[in-house]
């Protein structure tokens, strides 16, 4: 068999057994009559497997394209033109947009004034694509008046500046007195509370006996508050 491959320098494997010399192009002799299973492997591509049957003195070429092994997150929403942020980052594009990722980890932040952010978080394994399409979700009435000029001053006290480098976290429960959890920490202090802490992604957990949990990401940008409000439903 003549074996070759776009692009070259692939391996191929015939029936589990290789030689080193079996990188394409070459030539392979000496395979026995009937059918064989030949799997082409390359860093950074997909493997391709092919199911071939060789016929006694014959030649049979075989020649194969492989895809490379990117990950890729598909995102749509509903309204369309929303900001997509990974891992904490602005990509710069909207929806519907296509992003090349990394193997591993990713967290999606669909942002658009006017309407909750929506996230998720999803491992990619390689050449994975990851397709997500959240519908937006305007605020309610409550959550659109922590907008209000002196909301928050009146929930909970005289706002402090934002020092630099920083961004403020102000969460209010309905009712108050929920549990914090930011990642798999738990907060010095309940709701309805506010605090200063570092640009990022955050997930947050609001739990209160009696009640179901929360579960919020946030982001948290240089300088800008971020409001959390949540009225917790019963058991």
């Amino acid at each position: 068999m003549r074996f070759d491959s776009q692009p070259r320098g692939v391996k191929v494997e015939v029936d589990g057994w290789t030689e080193p010399t079996w990188v394409t192009p070459f030539m392979a002799s000496n395979l026995g009559a009937g059918k064989h299973i030949v799997i082409f492997s390359k860093s950074g591509y997909l493997p391709e497997t092919r199911t071939v049957t060789v016929t006694a003195g014959k030649s049979l070429p075989l020649s194969v394209q492989l895809n490379p092994a990117v990950s890729k997150l598909v995102v749509s929403s509903t309204p369309q033109g929303a900001n997509v942020h990974v891992d904490g980052k602005d990509t710069g594009m909207i929806t519907p947009a296509e992003i090349v990722l990394e193997k591993g980890g990713h967290t999606v932040v669909v942002t658009k004034p006017g309407f909750k952010d929506v996230s998720a978080t999803e491992t990619l394994a390689e050449g994975q694509t990851w397709t997500f399409t959240p519908v937006l979700l305007q605020p309610t009435t409550d959550m659109r008046q922590t907008n209000r000029p002196g909301f928050w001053k009146k929930i909970l006290g005289n706002q402090e500046p934002i020092p630099d480098g920083k961004g403020m976290v102000h969460i209010h429960t309905i009712p108050e007195g929920a549990t914090i959890q930011v990642g798999d920490q738990i907060a010095p202090r309940k709701t309805n509370v506010m605090w200063p802490v570092d640009p990022g992604i955050y997930d947050i957990v609001l739990k209160m006996d009696g009640y179901r949990p929360v579960h919020r990401t946030i982001r948290v940008q240089k300088g800008r508050p971020v409001y959390v409000e949540e009225v917790l439903e019963k058991k």
